[in-house]
């Protein structure tokens, strides 16, 4: 993830940005394939990102990879629709996700926000 290679690839980006899947038709499908290698050989034009990439292994370990997959403003895991991701890594990324934050390689803490409720308090007009 540090490395002069992932840099000129990637950029600051996340891995599956500037990625787009290629389908018939119009209106893409509702759900990414199950999976991109098959007997050992990429199996589509256009494998996922993760696929694609031989040296992206999604690991618990892995932190820069795993949070690349996490909404920043709510922590939650962000869909295989939205990432373009195949079945098949979407399932080994929950589960490197669960190992992670039972390891406490990822945390996530949300910002407590203080409001001031003074102004709609019916009882001080």
């Amino acid at each position: 993830m540090n490395s002069d290679a992932y840099k000129q690839t990637y950029g600051d980006d996340p891995v599956w940005k500037k990625y787009r899947r290629n389908f018939k038709g119009q209106i893409p499908p509702r759900k990414t394939r199950k999976t991109c290698i098959r007997n050992g050989q990429i199996s589509t034009g256009s494998p996922c990102p993760i696929c694609r990439d031989e040296y992206l292994v999604l690991d618990h370990r892995n932190v820069k990879l795993l949070e690349q997959f996490i909404n920043k403003h709510n922590g939650s895991v962000l869909s295989y629709s939205k990432t373009n991701i195949c079945q098949r890594r979407h399932k080994q990324l929950l589960v490197a996700l669960t190992k992670a934050k039972d390891y406490g390689t990822i945390t996530f803490d949300l910002l407590i926000r203080q409001y001031d409720y003074s102004e709609w308090n019916p009882s001080n007009n």
